[in-house]
């Protein structure tokens, strides 16, 4: 388990302008500095930077929109940095989400599967570049509609000899390029992107890989994404809220050991590393109640569960993987409630600490 120390800084007014009475709308910027240290990586130094904003003469019905940048490289010479964006346009006609990354990190593999051995555990060693571009446009409502493209390139694999990865040989076990287009519907009612206290998310993601497009293999992915959130004290609306969500992904074909579901990360089943089960289908969900106690102080509680399967019809009560946790939050930008968030998440004989800005969902 890695630990970081995180510092963070939020910067005053960058000139933009927004709400209906046309008051300038102060941009911010948010970092922090990252500081770690691990077996996996020896010293760890990096930095995280968040840009909120509006367009210019945006309306005060035009939720905010980010762009951040992550970058932090290690004495190990490991490097990873990751550049991320969700755009409204005025008056929301288009939403523009994107990222793009680029890694050169070891990562570890236990198997294909929902009940594979800790014990199991070997690492690999890889290089990676990616990207995934959408635009969605606003068909009336909340409700938008788009498409865009998805690259991800793994490269220079180093593996065990003689490990599972060697003898078992899963597609792309010694590198892969996927590539494909992404297809997407969404209804998004939140009030806000970053920290919300009511509305609903939908969104279904379709992502055929093919060959004819430069991808190793063909595949598809479907992915489904659904979240509520109700707030409990109308007239305090973030004093306590309880958030909800199912996240479910499924693939056919001849899908990568790499881009087969995972579970674990920061933003659903916490606790559990990333990748400590992969499997064609994931399914899982998580509810957190959220308190806030101060004008900059919060704190979370969560429960959830999930698991992996390789065909529908194996997915049972009996495999769910549980998690639980709570967490610490700190107002950094009060205006648009972004919170820096300190997650313990406790899962079936794991455990890991987050750090992060914003929420996890």
């Amino acid at each position: 388990m890695k630990t970081f120390v995180i510092l963070l800084i939020s910067s005053g007014p960058l000139l933009a302008q927004s709400d209906s009475l046309q008051q300038p709308y102060r941009s911010e910027f948010a970092w922090a500095p990252i500081f770690g240290v691990s077996p996996e990586t020896s010293f760890l130094l990096g930095a995280n930077g968040k840009k909120l904003f509006k367009p210019r003469n945006a309306g005060s019905d035009v939720r905010t929109s980010f762009a951040q940048l992550t970058a932090f490289y290690t004495l190990r010479r490991q490097f990873v940095t990751v550049g991320e964006y969700n755009v409204f346009t005025k008056a929301e006609r288009w939403n523009l989400v994107g990222s793009i990354r680029y890694t050169s990190f070891p990562f570890y593999y236990f198997g294909i599967g929902n009940q594979t051995r800790r014990e199991d555990r070997e690492r690999y060693d890889s290089k990676s570049f990616s990207f995934n571009h959408q635009f969605l446009y606003r068909l009336g409502g909340k409700w938008f509609v788009g498409a865009g493209y998805q690259y991800m390139n793994l490269f220079d694999f180093s593996q065990k000899d003689g490990g599972l990865l060697d003898s078992k040989r899963p597609p792309g076990w010694n590198g892969s390029v996927s590539s494909g287009f992404l297809f997407t519907l969404r209804h998004d009612n939140r009030n806000s992107i970053l920290n919300a206290y009511r509305g609903w998310y939908l969104d279904l993601n379709y992502n055929p890989n093919r060959q004819a497009l430069g991808s190793t293999f063909d595949y598809e992915k479907l992915r489904i994404d659904a979240r509520k959130y109700w707030s409990l004290n109308p007239q305090n609306p973030y004093k306590n809220v309880i958030a909800a969500q199912i996240f479910s992904e499924f693939s056919a074909g001849n899908t990568p050991f790499t881009d087969l579901s995972l579970l674990g990360s920061s933003m659903i089943m916490r606790g559990y590393f990333t990748g400590r089960f992969r499997d064609n289908h994931f399914i899982a969900t998580q509810a957190e109640y959220r308190r806030t106690i101060n004008n900059w102080l919060g704190v979370v509680a969560w429960l959830g569960a999930g698991s992996v399967a390789s065909e529908l019809n194996q997915f049972s009560f009996s495999g769910l993987k549980p998690n639980a946790g709570a967490g610490i939050r700190f107002k950094i930008i009060p205006k648009e409630n972004l919170n820096l968030r300190f997650d313990y998440g406790v899962g079936q004989g794991t455990s890991n600490f987050y750090i992060q800005l914003a929420e996890a969902f």
